[in-house]
């Protein structure tokens, strides 16, 4: 496997996708709080200082090749929208998570996921991808059947097309 440090920037039409180091960590902080719900799971919302040790930790799992983590910002106005992962990363598999705000945009994001599913596929070379229902919103889980995911149960597939 190709190291992964390579893996950045990534660029669409519409989106850069960069290392977590590379934005401003109260724009990362606030998508960690804004994202995750924790009022409404009873869980304590993380510190500036837990965001920090968040992104030092994501940085050295790419950087042992235990996952890829973007950040994600327009390319129009360097807004930040969010984040996507592809965790668990073996072989011939990964997981794919994404916290994404304004997910009422599904075409626009569907361009993120869809270069992601990309590069797993032809510069990783792997061949499977899941994601977890559970893991993901509603309007999510329209963007990964959008992207061509199948659902079963609680788990999202997709299978590199021979």
């Amino acid at each position: 496997m190709v190291l992964f440090e390579q893996y950045h920037p990534i660029l669409t039409p519409h989106y850069t996708l960069d290392w977590l180091t590379e934005f401003d960590l109260m724009k990362v902080h606030q998508a960690r709080l804004g994202l995750n719900h924790y009022a409404a799971s009873g869980l304590t919302e993380p510190t500036i200082q837990q965001t920090a040790n968040f992104v030092n930790q994501t940085m050295h799992d790419i950087m042992t090749e235990k996952e890829l983590t973007w950040g994600i910002k327009t390319r129009s106005d360097n807004f930040f929208v969010g984040m996507v992962s592809l965790m668990a990363i073996t072989k011939t598999s990964a997981e794919l998570r994404f916290m994404l705000f304004n997910e009422s945009e599904i075409d626009q994001h569907q361009e993120i996921i869809t270069r992601v599913i990309d590069l797993a596929f032809h510069q990783l070379g792997l061949i499977n991808l899941t994601a977890d229902a559970n893991q993901t919103t509603l309007l999510g889980q329209r963007l990964l059947l959008a992207c061509g995911f199948i659902k079963d149960n609680d788990r999202f597939t997709l299978k590199k097309l021979p």
